[in-house]
């Protein structure tokens, strides 16, 4: 008999200072794993918000006074992950993290100006030692399933209509293809051959609550929560949900 694994994906959360409610996100994440026990945890981008990485002067300048508040950021974040990891640990589930672009605006940041790896290090300044860790705009197939951040077209950019995605799961070599970055939560089943096979691309969504004046009217358009896959190689995933709103009520 196939074993099968339990998959606990965990969409875009851009911990940080702007997000409301996150002590009580994270707190609830924790009791979800404690109880629901997955084989694997896989965070797929975005883990951090990093607004203090969005200007793009050298540091020091006055058009980059947003860097003071970068400990704010990496504190967030190594926080929010130090919590998950031992939720992790207490199950015995693997952990990784496809890294998404608000990684990579730190990543960015570091390699224009050198002097900052000096003080930064985006790895162990977020908590993430523990975890592995695929870069940016790359995917890694788990159990059959390929995860990352984005879909991305051969010249690196960001893939989200229907149309492209649709392209780019038809020819991953995978059993369905999991991804987050746009916040909406859908899952489309692709036919691969006429009449014989389907192949889902699973959007999962988003879980964080912003303020209101910093998500404008985008937030309306956003699905939180988490996603959980039973996996079975060489089949498509079983799909559950659970809403942020739910996993608040029932875990928070």
């Amino acid at each position: 008999m196939a074993k099968t694994y339990r998959h606990l994906v965990i969409p875009d959360t851009h911990f940080g200072p702007r997000n409301k409610n996150e002590i009580k996100i994270v707190e609830a994440i924790c009791f979800y794993i404690e109880e629901t026990k997955p084989d694997r945890i896989i965070h797929i981008g975005d883990i951090g918000d990093f607004e203090s990485f969005c200007t793009l002067g050298d540091p020091g300048d006055a058009d980059d006074i947003e860097m003071s508040t970068y400990g704010d950021d990496f504190e967030h974040v190594f926080g929010a992950v130090y919590n998950i990891g031992q939720a992790a640990k207490m199950v015995g589930a693997t952990l990784d993290i496809t890294l998404g672009n608000h990684e990579h605006r730190v990543a960015r940041k570091i390699h224009r100006y050198p002097r900052l790896k000096k003080t930064l290090n985006l790895v162990s300044d977020c908590g993430l030692d523990d975890w592995r860790i695929t870069p940016y705009g790359r995917s890694r197939t788990i159990d059959g399933i390929m995860y990352l951040h984005c879909p991305m077209s051969k010249m690196g950019r960001p893939m989200t209509s229907h149309a492209g995605v649709k392209r780019f799961t038809i020819g991953a070599k995978a059993d369905a293809v999991v991804y987050g970055h746009t916040h909406a939560w859908s899952a489309p089943f692709f036919e691969i051959e006429a009449g014989h096979t389907l192949k889902p691309a699973i959007n999962c969504g988003c879980l964080f609550e912003g303020h209101g004046a910093y998500m404008d009217r985008a937030s309306v358009c956003y699905w939180r929560g988490l996603t959980t896959l039973t996996v079975t190689k060489g089949s498509p995933p079983d799909i559950e949900t659970i809403s942020m709103k739910r996993l608040l009520k029932e875990y928070g």
